[in-house]
């Protein structure tokens, strides 16, 4: 992907590949710096990210109760006055068809979604007292999060049953999971439904990757050479402007598996997937994670995210016994706090 971005710089002389390539530097270099952190102060980082997770869950409690009885939000601290830098409101904590949605801390539901799924794949990569887990479904599902529904679904279906299916079929659904989304959204029609604000913005973008595949060689091989100009010359996505303008689309796909199109192509896409199941495929519950958690967040950039590496890095260790060995607290000297229990009980090893 480095190459690609740097073969299209040297080329065209836009800025995304030079921007394209100080973005996948840092974020290797984050990524590397992940991987030390669980490798060696793994102990830390769970107590810190599971006291995290409960401070999210007590907030993310306090806004549900007085949405659902009826109180006003802001006069109440459930609405954080952040309007400056989310002027499109998602922060705000609402009734959507009949569902209350919370946010916590984060910028909106579904981004609060996504940290509380990787704290749902820390709680089953231990075990953990059945009501810190339970706690955390309940979080999930009160962010009202479409992809949070999947998002349960599919990792606890698969999860059910990976004792009954072979490594061969989870590598299967793991290349399905970053193929569904982008199928779903290229062949929808935009102008037959009602869809929201959300699913438009997240949408929007893929029509780009389709316009391009068809009628771009280069550009389906190996991405465009300026994302701002694909979305401005792309005449379906002139009838959406001000959606467009609105969520930013026009700076953002909005959707990291559209960011990986749309920058790096079908090449860079496929690459990505290869050498992420690379470091997988020797676990079915590794593929079973990324699977999962691929849904729940396909509709956000989380590309250059520090809680999406860690899913991944996670998944890796997983595999390691020794290293689930090493967080294991000895019984006199309690390390992790009560919402970590000690009780870690070491994986059947899979092959």
């Amino acid at each position: 992907m480095l190459l690609i971005s740097v073969f299209k710089y040297a080329l065209f002389f836009e800025s995304d590949g030079i921007i394209d390539s100080a973005k996948l530097i840092a974020t290797g270099m984050m990524v590397v710096s992940i991987y030390f952190i669980l490798k060696y102060e793994a102990k830390i980082f769970f107590r810190w990210y599971f006291i995290a997770t409960g401070l999210l869950l007590i907030y993310g409690l306090y806004q549900y109760l007085i949405v659902f009885s009826g109180l006003p939000r802001d006069s109440t601290g459930v609405n954080l006055p952040v309007n400056l830098w989310n002027e499109s409101a998602w922060h705000l904590s609402i009734i959507r068809d009949g569902l209350i949605r919370v946010q916590s801390f984060a910028y909106e539901p579904a981004y609060l979604a996504i940290f509380l799924g990787f704290s749902l794949l820390c709680a089953t990569s231990f075990k953990v007292k059945k009501r810190w887990l339970i706690a955390i479904c309940l979080g999930l599902l009160a962010t009202g999060s479409r992809n949070t529904f999947v998002f349960l679904f599919v990792f606890f279906g698969l999860m059910a049953i990976k004792k009954y299916m072979n490594g061969f079929m989870f590598g299967v659904i793991y290349f399905f999971s970053f193929l569904l989304p982008i199928f779903l959204f290229v062949f929808v029609d935009l102008e037959a439904g009602d869809f929201d604000v959300s699913v438009l913005a997240r949408a929007l973008p893929y029509k780009v990757v389709a316009e391009n595949i068809t009628g771009d060689l280069w550009a389906a091989a190996f991405g465009v050479p300026s994302y701002t100009d694909a979305i401005v010359q792309n005449n379906y996505l002139a009838r959406f402007s001000e959606v467009l303008v609105s969520e930013k689309v026009d700076e953002d796909p909005r959707s990291f598996l559209a960011y990986l199109l749309l920058h790096f192509g079908v090449v860079g896409f496929l690459a990505f997937i290869f050498f992420q199941w690379l470091l997988l495929r020797k676990s079915k519950t590794s593929l079973i994670y990324m699977s999962s958690f691929n849904l729940l967040c396909f509709n956000s950039n989380v590309l250059f995210w520090p809680v999406y590496w860690c899913v991944y890095t996670l998944s890796i260790f997983i595999q390691d016994e020794k290293w689930r060995f090493m967080l294991a607290p000895p019984a006199n000297a309690p390390i992790l706090p009560a919402a970590v229990p000690e009780d870690i009980e070491l994986p059947v090893k899979e092959r």
